[in-house]
């Protein structure tokens, strides 16, 4: 395969992966781009998985000012994503959303590889698919 064609092909793939990687709400996206706005220091968000929790991981969500190492840029509706290579797999076909408890706003994944959750919701375990 020529060079010209592989990299037309990884161009491809790169904009497949970056369109079924991860899906936002409307209240997501509004509420991220909020985020970003507030402070103009920020580039993007750190998106990944900890090793934490009851029921073995939690969701890293964070603002960065600089691109996180060992990260992997994502754009899904305007944001930027900086991904944990890592997380990829087990993150990949989520749905992010945001929900309203009390005084707080609470991001809430909806995650295909999900097998359980602790009762508090904060962690999760997770298996490939």
């Amino acid at each position: 395969m020529a060079r010209q064609e592989r990299s037309v092909l990884n161009q491809v793939k790169r904009y497949l992966m970056d369109r079924n990687f991860l899906q936002l709400t409307p209240k997501a996206v509004l509420h991220l781009d909020r985020v970003l706005r507030h402070n103009p220091d920020f580039i993007g968000l750190h998106l990944g998985l900890k090793k934490s929790g009851c029921a073995g991981y939690m969701y890293i969500l964070d603002p960065v000012s600089e691109v996180p190492s060992k990260s992997q840029v994502f754009k899904v509706k305007e944001i930027t994503f900086y991904v944990d290579t890592a997380s990829i797999s087990l993150l990949s076909g989520s749905v992010l959303d945001y929900k309203v408890e009390g005084l707080e706003t609470k991001a809430f994944f909806i995650n295909p590889h999900v097998t359980d959750a602790c009762g508090c919701g904060d962690s999760v375990e997770l298996k490939e698919k």
